[in-house]
């Protein structure tokens, strides 16, 4: 149930979006990976709220997400510390 109930709150986000990743612009595909991202981090008080939330490619979400890295943490992970 709870994969049918995500599912469909992703269908209405694409909807809502008109068919676009919000971060890159290309239209989704049937073949594209899609995540659910917070605008606002949840980890900087955002809430889980339908508005807070948006429909974009996995990798504009890695992307995002490996910017939003402190400096440090990236360094790391490259091992260049």
């Amino acid at each position: 149930r709870d994969v049918v109930l995500r599912r469909v709150s992703l269908q209405k986000l694409i909807r809502s979006q008109k068919g676009k990743c919000l971060q890159c612009g290309l239209y989704f595909t049937p073949l594209d990976n899609i995540e659910v991202h917070h605008h606002q981090r949840k980890a900087d008080g955002g809430p889980d709220s339908y508005k807070n939330l948006q429909a974009i490619h996995r990798h504009c979400h890695d992307q995002i997400t490996k910017d939003a890295m402190p400096k440090k943490l990236n360094d790391a992970r490259r091992g260049a510390v």
